[in-house]
């Protein structure tokens, strides 16, 4: 099966599980607060991308509530986003769909 170039660079837009995976490489070589570093940057700076882009694109009325939530929306993306190699079917409006080889 192939997959699009496109799909697969997607893992790169993701932050917070680079930043859990720093995280537990860093107490492995029991550096806890690299460790710590690593986590709070992750989050930091997507509550920072979020809050930016609510605040300046979007006009977000409930900007630091939503920002604050944006890391948990980024561990659930890379969660449905590794999910996508699993399977060749997809739900969609209640219908079943079935990926087949060449799109």
């Amino acid at each position: 099966m192939t997959v699009p170039r496109g799909h697969l660079g997607t893992a790169l837009t993701f932050s917070m599980p680079y930043g859990l995976l720093g995280a537990v490489v860093a107490l492995a070589l029991h550096r806890p607060v690299l460790a710590i570093f690593v986590l709070v940057w992750s989050w930091v700076t997507r509550v920072a991308l979020a809050a930016l882009v609510g605040g300046l694109v979007v006009r977000e009325p409930e900007l630091w509530r939503k920002a604050m939530l944006y890391p948990l929306r980024d561990l659930l993306g890379f969660f449905f986003w590794s999910a996508s190699y699993l399977g060749n079917e997809v739900l969609w409006r209640g219908e079943v769909y079935e990926l087949l080889r060449g799109g």
